[in-house]
């Protein structure tokens, strides 16, 4: 199998690829980015984070009670990575 990227520049393209995908079987979202996945991690391990983030509250909602910080509710629209898979 390859791995292969391709951005879309057509919003709403996207916007539907991202909508089919999240009502698809099995479709699931996950946390990314180096900064909520390490602060994650740090939490797990017993630490107190402060996270400053520009994230959804749907995003928002997914962090750990024990991440505090600035964390902005602005939309960013590179907010989803789409795999698929056959």
């Amino acid at each position: 199998m390859t791995n292969s990227r391709r951005y879309i520049s057509n919003d709403t393209l996207f916007d539907a690829i991202v909508d089919a995908a999240s009502r698809a079987e099995g479709s699931h979202f996950a946390l990314g980015g180096n900064a909520p996945v390490m602060a994650m991690r740090f939490v797990v391990e017993g630490c107190e984070v402060l996270l400053a983030a520009a994230m959804t509250p749907k995003l928002q909602e997914s962090l750990p009670e024990g991440v505090k910080g600035k964390l902005s509710d602005q939309w960013i629209p590179n907010e989803f990575i789409v795999y698929l898979r056959a």
